[in-house]
């Protein structure tokens, strides 16, 4: 079951789609659902399922013989693109600053990668990803969610 949930949680950012909520369905009570970046981690713990926030903080728990199946539901592309009237992420692909036009200098910025972790964050309208490994992530600001490729 770890492996099954190592490989669900990659799934996450896999062809042009992006989980954006993992269903558990049980078999004998209400299913869970939740969204896949408030997800900080997942413990199989002997014959429990346990899911926790970024803080720590518990969010679910459940015996693993009563787990019925567990499922992604996916966003399309075309809703992880920008508002572009309002915003502009710019350079991207980048190699060390990304800059978003449109924010005010209190917003959070927050790069995620593919496995739904916070990898960094930021506030005002500008972000130093040049510590970040190449590859594929996630730039989540005010209601926005936008792919961000990093060479």
């Amino acid at each position: 079951m770890k492996k099954l949930l190592t490989l669900l949680l990659l799934f996450c950012g896999v062809s042009g789609a992006m989980a954006t909520t993992l269903h558990v369905e049980q078999l004998n009570s209400s299913d869970f659902a939740i969204a896949v970046l408030k997800i900080g981690k997942i413990v199989i713990n002997g014959t429990t399922l346990e899911f926790y926030d970024r803080q720590g903080n518990a969010l679910y728990t459940s015996d693993m013989a009563s787990v019925g199946a567990v499922t992604f539901e996916q966003t399309p592309q075309s809703l992880l693109n920008i508002d572009a009237d309002r915003y502009t992420v710019y350079p991207n692909p980048t190699h060390s600053i990304l800059m978003v036009n449109g924010l005010e200098e209190n917003t959070t910025l927050r790069l995620y990668n593919l496995d739904g972790q916070l990898i960094k964050s930021a506030t005002g309208t500008a972000i130093n990803v040049d510590d970040v490994p190449a590859g594929n992530y996630l730039l989540q600001f005010e209601n926005q969610i936008v792919k961000i490729i990093k060479q």
